[in-house]
């Protein structure tokens, strides 16, 4: 059968405009599929510790930065694992940010010190930051040297370097505190890994591009995913340092005695002997004091002394010389009044 003229010409139309609908249909359905994949991450942003991966837009015609240059190796997590990335509660391994403090006093600072740096070293830990007061007791006796210092360990070493830390010194107080960030880190994890995915898809589409227009359109996607992965990435980075190495802060005080344990309950007798034994020592402090005193008035005690001395002299040799006047005034008193008689 033979066709007309005007359904020739509609055949030849038809033949030209399909590929260019498939192809916008095809991207089209990519864009939908992105947006779609982004309302459900958005929709389950978490914000705990501090973590806000809210959506960050960019603008279509930012130039695409490469990544950072340290790479992060992403755990792989145990059996357990959902296929959209969610970490079963039972089996996953767990992220725990730890964090402590210690109060320690000591009565051999260098030494204490020393031994801080030393045992933070050998578990391969780093000082993160520190800040140093006062001088030594040896030198001026109340004016305790004081420090306060920040140190990172690794985790798998965490347990280990706390337990030893009794031999820096007496610990007055300590606290710790266990963050759990399992399903932040594998969450997180899940969308680098996804978004990775849409860019290769990306990547595809526009080895396949013919127009400039789908080329402009596919870029400007592909910059904001990247955009987004490097966002993560930072992020993630993060997170994995606080999960890697636990914090331990560190308040070094230098101390004459260390602080008594305090005694909960006591009996009545010990109650007597413990109030005898303090009025003792209350006693033995008063002198040894009133003997600290003294001496370290001693150069102004001689000056007074001498001056006192001095004084009680010139006051003696005053009163004399005063005495000798009065005589001699009174024994010519007396020899006027034998001549007035003759």
């Amino acid at each position: 059968m033979k066709l007309t003229a005007k359904k020739k010409m509609f055949a030849l139309i038809a033949a030209v405009l399909l590929p260019a609908l498939l192809f916008g249909g095809c991207a089209a359905a990519t864009n939908d599929m992105a947006m779609e994949e982004e309302m459900t991450y958005s929709s389950s942003v978490s914000t705990d510790n501090g973590y806000a991966y809210d959506d960050m837009k960019g603008e279509a015609d930012i130039e695409y930065e490469e990544m950072a240059d340290e790479e992060v190796d992403f755990d792989e997590p145990e059996s357990g694992v959902a296929s959209d990335g969610m970490v079963g509660e039972t089996t996953a391994e767990r992220k725990i940010i730890m964090t402590a403090e210690y109060n320690i006093e000591t009565k051999e600072y260098d030494n204490s010190y020393e031994t801080l740096l030393e045992m933070t070293e050998k578990m391969g830990g780093y000082v993160s930051s520190s800040d140093y007061s006062g001088v030594s007791l040896e030198r001026y006796g109340k004016s305790e040297r004081y420090c306060h210092i920040t140190i990172r360990i690794p985790a798998e070493k965490y347990k280990e370097y706390t337990n030893t830390l009794t031999e820096v010194g007496n610990i007055l107080y300590s606290y710790e505190t266990r963050d759990d960030v399992t399903g932040q880190y594998y969450d997180l994890q899940a969308r680098i890994e996804s978004l990775e995915v849409q860019e290769e898809r990306l990547l595809e589409l526009l080895e396949k591009a013919e127009t400039i227009e789908d080329i402009l359109s596919i870029e400007g996607q592909l910059s904001e995913v990247r955009y987004r992965i490097e966002s993560y990435m930072t992020n993630f980075k993060i997170l994995k340092d606080q999960v890697s190495y636990s914090t331990v802060t560190i308040n070094l005080q230098e101390v004459i005695e260390y602080t008594p344990e305090p005694i909960k309950e006591l009996s009545f007798g010990e109650k007597i002997l413990r109030r005898l034994g303090n009025g003792w020592d209350a006693f033995v402090e008063f002198w040894e004091e009133l003997v600290l005193v003294i001496v370290a008035c001693l150069p102004f005690l001689v000056m007074l002394a001498v001056i006192v001395a001095v004084a009680v002299i010139l006051g003696i040799k005053a009163g004399k010389s005063r005495k000798k006047k009065r005589v001699e005034a009174a024994e010519k008193l007396k020899t006027a009044e034998k001549t007035s008689d003759q």
